[in-house]
């Protein structure tokens, strides 16, 4: 996202992350790993009433905002550099994306 900010296309960042909750399980951990958002508060009693080290992998939506409440112009023209850029490298989808990730926030 912070790279889109700035008007730049994101290249090689589309990680795809094992389960670390089952990680942690295969390390000798107590683990877990939550996709859908009412299973968060659940989840999380049961992570912080675990004696030892426990690890809580939490699934989140891949374009959510994280920027701070005040939305400066330079970072709507960045993200417009960037919906061009995207554009014309045949990425329409990633900004399409993009917006219904703003539009539902």
């Amino acid at each position: 996202m912070e790279q889109k900010v700035e008007g730049l296309l994101d290249a090689y960042t589309d990680l795809h992350n094992p389960d670390f909750g089952r990680v942690a399980e295969v390390v000798g951990m107590s683990g877990r790993r939550v996709e859908k958002p009412d299973e968060v508060e659940d989840a999380l009693r049961a992570w912080l009433s675990v004696p030892g080290p426990a690890l809580l992998d939490v699934v989140v939506e891949r374009n959510e905002l994280v920027m701070p409440p005040k939305i400066e112009l330079n970072q709507v023209l960045g993200t417009a550099l960037y919906s061009a850029k995207a554009i014309l490298a045949g990425r329409g989808e990633d900004v399409v994306d993009l917006a219904k990730g703003v539009l539902t926030s």
